[in-house]
């Protein structure tokens, strides 16, 4: 039996379907760019040498799963600091001098 959730999902891939060639190294990749660009992503997360050695393709960022933990890490790291830096007072004591 099929779901409501996947028959407007296949709705969706049927109404928005582009048909690419823009990977020639491995022609099935381009599936995954095909569905990237159906769903409007703007970052697509992988370990496939072919697609990260397009990034940026089209606009839309393509990097390693490692890659996006370090970057949501120091995201993470930077947001703390400025909260505890704001928490204490640090930052208006540094610009007053």
């Amino acid at each position: 039996m099929i779901s409501r959730d996947s028959r407007k999902i296949g709705y969706i891939l049927a109404k928005y379907c582009v048909s690419l060639s823009d990977c020639l190294v491995d022609y099935e990749d381009n599936r995954i760019l095909e569905l990237a660009l159906a769903s409007g992503s703007f970052l697509i997360i992988l370990t496939d040498k072919h697609l990260l050695d397009m990034s940026p393709w089209r606009g839309t960022l393509i990097i390693t799963p490692a890659d996006f933990v370090f970057r949501v890490s120091a995201m993470r790291q930077a947001k703390r600091s400025s909260h505890l830096e704001q928490a204490l007072g640090i930052r208006d004591s540094q610009q007053g001098r």
